[in-house]
């Protein structure tokens, strides 16, 4: 299988903003980004997540990006040869967005941090790549600037994938190597959540607890045609690990499936004395697996999409992006929270504001019996 053919399984519809004219930072983060650190002239990660329509905002990192060189490549009739030229797509829409960065040292007074979208040429199709994409082009060295956007700046929403290739030349001077686990982008993905995915070049190592994906060919990128891998996030790591633990990375927290029968049985067994009661009681448990598939329908999953990458602020506007009637959108959040999958924070006065808890679950049935178990994360 292609990588971009493994990536079509996470295939998300172009975000609302980017569709309409609402073009801002916190829109860009929070949808799903793809970074590349050290990106010089190479479009790889945009053609493997734009291609695959599983990401549609692409932050690439070099620390030799100027703002007056975007600028002259992208005006009107330079295209051609130009490095941030995307073929078969024209830029819509460019603003320079100056930002200091902590620990970042600018190449003369050029540094960037420029905002572009790009849409695409009538000629081309879906099977091309999305409609439109959003750049954004930061001219600063790549940790650094990582950690400020991942940890300090837009902590809530670690990107979907990271493209990792260690190279001696181009957009980044660190010290660090990209695949070193004690880097600082490592630091911060432990701390504020890890990426779904990362693209793992010659030469690399993978991040701690990735797990190369089996049956995906590699895909061949790059100025130097690079052979790079696609890596999955490890079952034992979560992408929500809570702000502030460095270092630590939380489990996969275990759920029983359990109908009522057995469920009462076993609480007369712990009322009687006749058992102790079992170290997850006071966790939720499912009554089979249908239960929670009934549960998890397209629209209620289009529903904890659009709460996770938008989060609303409060009911009132959730119903207003989803069009659902109030009762309607109250009882669905209500049975989602009841299963653990949304928490409901208290807002200002008596609003409530739905946050998503859960970003994955495996299922983990006994074909020969009854001991069927989920975990979250």
């Amino acid at each position: 299988m292609e990588m971009f053919e493994y990536l079509s399984r996470y295939k998300e519809h172009v975000p609302k903003w980017l569709a309409g004219d609402d073009f801002s930072l916190a829109n860009f983060f929070a949808s799903r980004t793809a970074v590349y650190p050290g990106t010089g002239r190479d479009g790889h990660a945009i053609e493997i997540f734009n291609r695959s329509h599983s990401a549609h905002c692409f932050v690439c990192i070099d620390r030799v990006y100027r703002t007056d060189q975007i600028r002259q490549e992208l005006a009107p009739g330079s295209y051609e040869g130009s490095d941030f030229y995307i073929r078969g797509y024209n830029v819509i829409f460019e603003r320079d967005l100056p930002q200091e960065i902590p620990g970042t040292q600018p190449v003369g007074d050029y540094s960037a941090f420029h905002l572009c979208i790009y849409q695409r040429n009538l000629e081309y199709d879906d099977d091309y790549g999305a409609e439109r994409i959003a750049l954004l082009l930061v001219g600063a060295e790549a940790h650094a600037t990582y950690q400020w956007l991942y940890e300090r700046k837009f902590a809530a929403n670690p990107p979907f994938g990271v493209l990792l290739q260690d190279h001696e030349f181009g957009g980044d001077f660190s010290r660090y190597k990209f695949g070193n686990s004690r880097t600082p982008m490592v630091k911060t993905a432990r701390a504020n959540g890890w990426p779904r995915f990362i693209v793992v070049g010659d030469g690399t190592n993978p991040w701690p607890g990735f797990v190369k994906i089996a049956g995906v060919k590699p895909s061949v990128g790059g100025m130097h045609s690079n052979m790079r891998v696609l890596y999955e996030c490890g079952t034992r790591l979560s992408r929500g690990t809570r702000r502030g633990a460095v270092g630590r990375e939380r489990l996969m927290t275990t759920y029983r499936i359990q109908n009522l029968r057995e469920l009462r049985d076993e609480m007369k067994a712990v009322a009687c004395g006749q058992k102790p009661a079992p170290a997850d009681a006071a966790r939720p448990s499912f009554n089979s697996v249908e239960a929670l598939v009934r549960l998890l329908t397209p629209e209620n999953r289009r529903l904890l999409s659009l709460i996770r990458d938008r989060k609303p602020e409060s009911m009132t506007e959730l119903r207003e992006w989803t069009g659902r009637a109030q009762p309607n959108l109250s009882r669905t959040l209500a049975k989602l929270e009841a299963a653990g999958l949304v928490t409901m924070k208290p807002g200002n006065g008596r609003r409530k504001i739905p946050q998503v808890r859960v970003r994955k679950i495996t299922v983990e049935i006994d074909s020969c019996g009854g001991q069927d178990h989920l975990q979250m994360a």
